[in-house]
């Protein structure tokens, strides 16, 4: 696994993702828009100034949300088309969330697998999530920075081995599950932490 250490910027909603301390270069900038009515996370390469990678938008009244590889709003310039993903939030009485999505990203046969983001609450302030393909395997993580961590956002470990776009697409989608438990956190009068859920 390889480890991306999520540092908070000034504004306290957007990251930079560093393979190692904040004083190395970002690997990616994740730009968030959650004062709207429909929220999104963009994943840039390098900096806020880099191409956009992947995006996640979401609803603020609904549970789930949708990702895509690329910059939509590039489409009509370079002639690609989009493809959106739905990922559907499944919600227990033990205050358990999974996400689930399905893609072809990343496949050589072009055949859909299914990643399911699964919630275990690790620290007592914070929340840890585990990403299983639909073999079972751990494929990912994202350990939340915390409630009173006010320097890192968190991290998200990666398998070595993943193709580069189905990286940007898991982790676009655990930044998407970052963000939407801040603003819930923050509806509900917790001071914008990003270490607790709805």
């Amino acid at each position: 696994m390889k480890t991306y250490n999520m540092y908070y910027t000034a504004s306290r909603t957007n990251v930079t993702l560093h393979l190692g301390s904040s004083s190395t270069p970002a690997t990616y900038y994740a730009g968030t828009a959650l004062m709207t009515t429909s929220p999104s996370v963009r994943l840039h390469s390098g900096n806020q100034s880099g191409p956009v990678l992947s995006i996640a938008k979401f609803r603020w009244t609904s549970r789930h949300s949708h990702l895509a590889l690329g910059d939509p709003g590039k489409e009509p310039e370079s002639g690609d088309q989009s493809v959106w993903e739905k990922m559907t939030r499944e919600k227990s009485v033990l205050r358990c969330s999974d996400y689930t999505f399905a893609t072809s990203v990343g496949s050589d046969l072009g055949k859909r697998r299914e990643f399911r983001w699964r919630k275990d609450m690790g620290k007592r302030l914070s929340n840890v999530y585990q990403c299983l393909d639909q073999e079972g395997r751990v494929v990912a993580s994202m350990l939340s920075g915390g409630f009173f961590n006010w320097k890192k956002g968190g991290e998200i470990e990666m398998d070595e081995g993943l193709p580069k776009e189905l990286e940007e697409l898991l982790i676009v989608s655990a930044l998407g599950i970052w963000a939407a438990e801040a603003g819930s956190a923050m509806s509900k009068g917790y001071g914008g932490g990003h270490g607790r859920s709805d």
